[in-house]
């Protein structure tokens, strides 16, 4: 870390240099242009963290290691270059750059690290070049006027809150061949209107569309045996949804507050409705059950609902008596 920097407003780095050490340029913050030359190949932590005043960054081909946080809070850095030839970005690399507006991406990059656009308030689109294979958790964290995102081909998971709190996205296409969508990948995405989950999808985290208020409509693919907690909590928007044949288990919160739901069919296949699961779904006016054996129930399931619950008339009186059920013995009634 350079002492007394902060009068340093250009700094050219010799050509010759082959690393750039942790935080050695940290919290110089009149810093406006840094030239990196060819010859680095590897940048360790914070290198530039809190270079307030640097406005741009053009990272060379030949760099093949990146560390955790290298730009984090560089508040007025615009725009950003990556070189071809640059296979993965940092860790938190430009956490809370919040004047980030432009990033360029290359072809060679394969891998984007944890974080590492997460708080970019400023950025509204991204090209993700098709080579990239793996995202990793929080990528876009918090990027509130993010609108578009390209997800390329050969994204197998979407991780753990990859687009948590962009309030601004209001679609995105998700690629076949995507199977796991991880918990809170689209927490509080508030104008979120629509989304197409493909078919190969097979497990759909915990909180995955959580406050979702603007989600008009969503598929669940037919491979999902697990709608896990929270998956559509307070989705207030959320008219229809179709619960597929081969779904086991509703867990706790999973469609709690979601007010415009008309109706809801539950497959013959579920066994389990956790606690809460459709709480405060005041638009119901009907809901299906089709297991001939009750699933297992939870306390307030279908807590502030007023509708009749439809069941197989052979299996009415094994309902009204079973545990949970019980607490809405009045509603129960025999299906067509």
């Amino acid at each position: 870390m350079l002492d007394n920097c902060s009068g340093l407003t250009k700094f050219v780095i010799p050509a010759g240099v082959t690393s750039i050490g942790e935080r050695a340029f940290s919290c110089c913050r009149n810093l406006t242009e840094i030239v990196i030359p060819e010859s680095v190949t590897s940048i360790g932590n914070n290198a530039f963290m809190l270079c307030e005043g640097l406005n741009s960054i053009v990272l060379p081909q030949g760099i093949t290691s990146i560390g955790d946080k290298v730009f984090m809070q560089c508040s007025g850095l615009t725009s950003a270059v990556f070189s071809e030839g640059i296979t993965s970005t940092g860790t938190f690399m430009f956490k809370d750059c919040s004047s980030l507006t432009t990033v360029d991406l290359p072809e060679s990059l394969s891998e984007i690290n944890s974080g590492a656009f997460s708080g970019c308030t400023s950025l509204s689109s991204i090209v993700i070049p098709k080579g990239v294979k793996s995202i990793l958790g929080e990528v876009f964290k918090d990027c509130k006027n993010l609108i578009s995102v390209n997800i390329p081909q050969g994204i197998t998971t979407l991780s753990n809150s990859t687009f948590d709190g962009c309030t601004s996205l209001a679609s995105i296409v998700l690629p076949e061949g995507l199977t796991v969508i991880e918990s809170g990948a689209f927490n509080s995405c508030m104008n979120l209107t629509s989304i197409v989950i493909p078919q190969s999808v097979t497990s759909i985290g915990g909180g995955a569309f959580n406050s979702c208020r603007s989600l008009i409509s969503v598929n669940i693919p037919k491979g999902i045996t697990v709608i896990n907690d929270s998956t559509f909590n307070c989705c207030v928007s959320l008219g229809s949804i179709s619960i597929p044949a081969g779904v086991t288990t509703i867990g706790r919160w999973a469609f709690i507050c979601c007010a415009s739901l008309t109706t809801i069919e539950i497959p013959e296949t579920v066994t389990s409705i956790d606690y809460r699961a459709f709480e405060q779904c005041t638009g119901l006016t009907s809901i299906i059950v089709n297991a001939t054996t009750p699933p297992r129930g939870a306390g307030k399931m279908f807590e502030k609902t007023d509708c009749p619950i439809y069941v197989p008339a052979a299996s009415v009186e094994a309902y009204k008596a079973a545990e949970y059920w019980s607490e809405y013995a009045d509603r129960i009634a025999p299906k067509e």
